[in-house]
């Protein structure tokens, strides 16, 4: 009987061995994921005057309000919404009111005329009395924390706080809140045509007089003469220029010149201004490969055939200053292969 018991004993502790890992896999994942539905608590000292400015990842938020004068009304009104890199989300205002504080019991208490007292009386742990000392509150009803709300992925809410006079709800105190989730930037590439002077050589032959002899002789060029490239630019868009009708900044690119001879590379490096983030100009140094006399010869030389451009020269980088336009464009859409545009303010 006893090896019997011993037996089932050790199969149930097998099976709990094999199923330990899973509970505790699945404990994890459900405590995860209860962690991830918490909204996160912004905290708002009212005893600060200024205007703030908050970064916060996107998520689900609830807002603190700390030092309230508990006998005062107090209200959230969200006064825009900013969607980065589209236009503006036309929404109805947002408004969250905030209770009076419940009555305290008959300790002393301090009096408080604005949120400054009511932090000085929190940190003496007093209770908080209305001016006539007629109403006790607790301390604890200083701070009070608003619905919780969602701040979505690259936006920038906007809200403010105000407290409220009981008699006709006029504020009597306004604090302004920017919220963001806008990330401090992000890398954007338009596309675009630059020019630069040309400055290519071209050279042919032509009888010299001799018997089946040639010269060199330089192809004249007007001194107006325009190179276009193709190019593909990269910039940095600062968030704080995101919702602006322009954007400024340092910006990078690569490009092309295709010609009979061959496919010659261009390194762009300037500064652009663009508006709305779609259409730009931009302009700056580059390095660029030219076509220039080959080193086997000179020009006035006599050679012994005719020669075509293609052979007398050679390609050879050098400076250049360009300028051009650029678009930021999807082309995707303009493809019909998709619903995304380019993006706006």
């Amino acid at each position: 009987m006893t090896e019997k018991v011993r037996r089932i004993f050790a199969v149930a502790g097998a099976s709990v061995r094999r199923m330990l890992p899973l509970s505790v896999a699945v404990a994890l994942v459900a405590t995860v994921a209860a962690n991830a539905q918490q909204p996160k608590t912004i905290k708002l000292d009212l005893a600060n005057t200024g205007d703030l400015q908050i970064r916060r990842n996107p998520g689900i938020y609830v807002i603190e309000l700390s030092n309230r004068i508990p006998y005062k009304y107090y209200r959230i009104k969200v006064t825009e919404i900013k969607k980065i890199k589209i236009n503006e989300l036309s929404i109805p205002a947002g408004i969250l009111a905030f209770p009076i504080g419940t009555l305290a019991g008959n300790e002393s208490c301090q009096k408080v005329n604005n949120e400054e007292d009511v932090k000085r009386a929190v940190r003496s742990g007093q209770s908080i009395c209305d001016q006539q000392g007629e109403k006790k509150y607790r301390s604890g009803e200083a701070t009070a924390k608003s619905n919780p709300f969602i701040l979505p992925a690259q936006s920038i809410l906007s809200l403010t706080v105000s407290r409220e006079a009981k008699e006709n709800g006029k504020a009597e105190k306004i604090w302004n809140i920017v919220i963001s989730s806008a990330a401090q930037g992000e890398w954007q590439n338009t596309f675009g045509l630059m020019f630069t002077a040309n400055r290519d050589e071209d050279y042919f032959t032509e009888p010299s007089g001799e018997n089946g002899k040639f010269r060199i002789v330089s192809q004249e060029r007007s001194r107006y003469s325009l190179t276009s490239l193709p190019a593909v630019f990269w910039h940095w868009l600062p968030d704080k220029q995101a919702s602006r009708r322009l954007q400024h900044g340092l910006t990078a690119g690569v490009g092309i010149s295709v010609g009979e001879d061959a496919v010659r590379p261009a390194v762009f490096g300037g500064y652009s201004i663009r508006y709305k983030q779609n259409i730009g100009i931009v302009s700056g140094v580059g390095v660029y490969s030219r076509r220039v006399l080959n080193g086997r010869y000179r020009e006035g030389a006599v050679v012994a055939s005719d020669l075509e451009s293609s052979q007398l020269t050679e390609n050879a980088n050098h400076f250049m200053f360009f300028a051009g336009v650029t678009f930021r464009v999807n082309f995707a859409k303009l493809f019909g292969q998709g619903n995304d545009g380019p993006s706006g303010e």
